[in-house]
């Protein structure tokens, strides 16, 4: 089945990963009419748009009932997805989840699509399909090729990531203080516990008793159930002052024999990533917004380890790194059916 026949159900329509499925949907010609829009904030009577010259009414989700052969995607908060994967599993529709409550389930697999998208032409144990987090999507791309190839044993990953993550609210607090301060003047924080304009904050997400955040120990986690759960994977975030993506310092120590010149081979085959051999144009958080692909540039040799390489890796955390992954993952399933 394409996309474009199918019903499909989106949940909290008001975030910033809810407009932009709405977009993507639009963007691979997905019927108006077989998109259903719903919001737990919503009384009804109000329109989201879709695509550039569309828009589809948003209903309040909490008294829908969803139907059989739909499928949900949902791009609202953890706390909602149990009661929202249980009502799909009543009526037998699928439920894709972009909130992380499903990423750990062994019966759930937690899927990048092209990286193991295969995943899903299994039968589906619970008819529920996780997403994961953006660092864990992006990193992936770049990661699998060497994996397959040379058997990665470490991972270390410093994220330089984007104020989004912290939600629509936190990028107007970046543009008031950034502009503020070209005023000579000070707006105190809100949304950060300092400021952020024109300054770096070394955390994403709560921290737990062990010092990692929340965010941090997730991307780990999901990284072992993507590529393999022995593979030793650090992770630290830093939410620095740009909009949108997330850029990531990698360095890979692998099993086998590696060099720059073998891991730029294998990750061109990869689907999902481009490969920037330009040392001039390397790719930054302000190139990447609204792109589909992940980029890798300055892979080089990294002295410290054996067999080990180093390389920047960035991509759109709004966009592959969370509604366009929902979407793709939407896609796999129905080309299988």
């Amino acid at each position: 089945m394409k996309l474009s026949k199918a019903r499909i159900v989106v949940t909290n329509v008001t975030t910033l990963t809810g407009r932009d499925v709405l977009t993507i949907l639009a963007e691979k010609d997905a019927d108006k009419g077989n998109v259903l829009a719903l919001d737990p904030g919503r009384s009804g009577g109000e329109d989201a748009s879709f695509g550039d010259n569309a828009i589809v009414p948003v209903k309040p989700s909490g008294h829908y009932t969803f139907e059989k052969d739909q499928i949900i995607i949902h791009t609202g908060p953890a706390v909602e997805a149990a009661a929202f994967a249980k009502k799909a599993q009543a009526v037998g529709a699928l439920f894709i989840d972009g909130s992380g409550a499903f990423a750990f389930d062994p019966d759930v697999p937690l899927i990048v699509p092209e990286v193991n998208g295969a995943l899903l032409k299994e039968p589906l144990a619970k008819n529920i399909i996780a997403s994961p987090n953006s660092i864990a999507i992006l990193a992936s791309l770049g990661l699998n090729p060497l994996n397959i190839k040379a058997q990665l044993s470490r991972v270390v990953i410093s994220t330089y990531q984007a104020v989004s993550h912290w939600g629509r609210e936190a990028q107007d607090e970046l543009f008031n203080q950034t502009k503020a301060m070209f005023m000579t003047k000070t707006i105190p924080p809100e949304i950060f516990p300092k400021q952020i304009a024109f300054n770096c904050y070394p955390m994403l997400g709560a921290e737990r008793d062990d010092g990692m955040t929340e965010t941090e120990w997730q991307a780990i986690a999901q990284l072992k159930k993507i590529l393999g759960t022995k593979i030793k994977i650090a992770v630290n975030t830093v939410t620095i002052p740009s909009f949108i993506g997330d850029g990531m310092a990698i360095n890979a120590t692998c099993t086998n024999d590696v060099s720059p010149i073998k891991a730029a081979m294998w990750m061109t085959g990869q689907k999902g990533l481009g490969v920037v051999e330009n040392g001039e144009d390397l790719p930054t958080h302000a190139d990447i917004g609204g792109e589909d692909y992940t980029y890798v540039a300055r892979l080089r040799d990294d002295f410290s380890a054996e067999n080990s390489i180093s390389f920047w890796l960035i991509g759109d955390n709004l966009r592959k790194g969370s509604a366009l992954n929902l979407v793709q993952i939407a896609e796999a399933y129905l080309s299988g059916r």
